[in-house]
């Protein structure tokens, strides 16, 4: 019995030995499909979003549930799960979160964002395409092409940087915004880091193509306040809200340096005039790339059209040469050459206010703009009555067939401005005399108190004669008088 009992006990142990051996060998199997599967799809989980992470061309992530995950990966039994995720922990390919930053980050988050695989600098001669690109956004000023370049260099060196002034390019079009972004800075920086969006796409409520991008081009903007509003709350501020459809919403680092452009005549954006305004770098250009392109070749097409012929000399040779502006050598070595020009800036630069900025303000500026400028920057100004005041603005509003605001927010405004500007007029209630016996009371903008009487050397505020409110004004080169009736 006892060598019965023996021989029983050494076949269970056997078998056991074998079955420890074969789950050795399952373990062994499913490590190894595992970290195939890991290093081939540079596979992460994320804690935060219980969810899977695997990578595809161009950098792009596709998250999995764990139910998706097991199947796409044939993960069929739960010890083969666990296994996995344990292989998942010791590749320290388990992290809490995910982010999009070019800031430091914890061990623990997996970050989106790398600047490993930009283009370097390399030494060699800049091909001259380059030049008559640079020339066309920048009108061939000179300070304005330093300025693109300066700003560039400074993202390309200081990623972080989210202060950088805004692009914005209007007037003629075809002067080569897409060929810069498209082709020149996605061959540097890569294309999934570059996105170029319309208005909507940028405005709207669904932004997500924004989320983690090193440059964002916003194409065919229009000048409005509301535009002007929804781009002050991304260009120069430290964060960005990302709504992406039918996934993530929040708060994330304000990555990309944005360039704004548009063909109108009257800007790409409504400026304010003041310190918001440090966002926007204002170019305005009036000739496109033919004209550049037809210098270079010592011929003239200004005057030719928007378009030239398929076979015209210009057209051909940008034909020829444009595969430059996407050739990773040509374009390392024009690189190469901003940066040695521009590399060692200690500050991110300023933004570009010079005559574009100034000209592109006075043909912005509004009729209320326009009615401040003329009654209280005038060096005669003494006072002028509330009615009054209000009577120019309608007049200003009628001449360019506007709407005038309701005068209770006018006032309202008025006395904004006047603050704003540090101009040092109150509007008080003051007696107004009218000859040598009547007088009434009115409310009037004036510096300090006092009787006051109509200021009929430029406003009047009632025509005694016509028994009729007037607006009168002195044009400053001939001092002669004329008159708007104001109904």
């Amino acid at each position: 019995m006892d060598e019965i009992k023996a021989t029983e006990d050494d076949i269970k142990a056997a078998q056991d030995r074998i079955k420890q051996l074969a789950k050795q060998k399952w373990k062994e199997q499913t490590l190894d499909r595992a970290k195939m599967i890991i290093e081939r799809d540079n596979v992460y989980y994320i804690a935060d979003r219980n969810r899977y992470l695997i990578e595809g061309a161009n950098h792009c992530w596709t998250p999995m549930d764990p139910s998706g995950f097991r199947q796409y990966a044939r993960l069929v039994e739960t010890q083969e799960v666990k296994w996995f995720n344990e292989n998942l922990h010791q590749l320290n390919r388990v992290k809490s979160t995910v982010v999009n930053t070019f800031n430091k980050t914890s061990p623990d988050v997996l970050n989106f964002l790398s600047t490993q695989d930009w283009l370097k600098p390399q030494e060699g001669p800049v091909d001259e395409i380059f030049n008559i690109l640079f020339d066309s956004l920048s009108g061939g000023r000179q300070t304005v092409r330093d300025h693109i370049e300066k700003v560039f260099v400074y993202k390309y060196l200081h990623p972080e940087e989210y202060t950088l002034p805004c692009i914005t390019i209007s007037g003629e079009g075809g002067v080569g915004k897409n060929e810069v972004i498209e082709k020149v800075f996605a061959t540097i920086f890569g294309d999934q880091q570059i996105a170029a969006l319309g208005t909507e796409e940028a405005f709207g409520n669904f932004n997500g193509q924004m989320l983690g991008k090193t440059i964002v081009y916003i194409d065919e903007a229009i000048p409005s306040k509301v535009g002007a509003e929804l781009l002050k709350r991304k260009a120069g501020n430290k964060t960005l809200q990302i709504n992406v459809k039918y996934g993530v919403q929040g708060t994330y680092d304000n990555t990309p340096w944005y360039w704004l452009g548009g063909n109108g005549t009257n800007g790409n954006l409504f400026l304010s005039g003041d310190s918001v305004d440090r966002r926007y770098s204002v170019i305005t250009v009036t000739r496109n790339l033919m004209h550049w392109v037809g210098k270079h070749l010592g011929m003239e097409v200004d005057g030719m059209g928007s378009s030239l012929p398929d076979g015209h000399p210009c057209v051909v040779w940008w034909s020829e040469n444009k595969h430059h502006l996407s050739n990773p050598e040509s374009v390392a070595r024009w690189l190469h050459s901003v940066i040695e020009k521009w590399g060692s800036q200690a500050y991110a630069p300023s933004a570009l206010h010079d005559e574009d900025y100034h000209a592109l303000i006075e043909a912005q500026k509004s009729e209320f703009q326009e009615t401040m400028e003329w009654v209280f920057d005038d060096e005669n100004f003494t006072h002028i009555e509330r009615p009054t005041l209000y009577q120019v603005y309608v007049c200003k509003c009628k001449e360019s067939q506007s709407q005038p605001r309701q005068q209770k927010n006018f006032h309202a405004d008025v006395k904004a401005w006047l603050h704003k500007n540090k101009k040092p007029y109150e509007c008080t209630k003051l007696n107004v005399k009218i000859g040598d016996k009547k007088h009434r009371t009115a409310d009037v903008y004036k510096s300090g108190r006092g009787t006051v009487t109509p200021n009929d050397h430029y406003y009047i505020t009632f025509d005694e004669l016509r028994r009729r409110d007037m607006v009168a004004e002195r044009e400053s080169n001939n001092k002669e008088m004329f008159e708007f009736e104001v109904s």
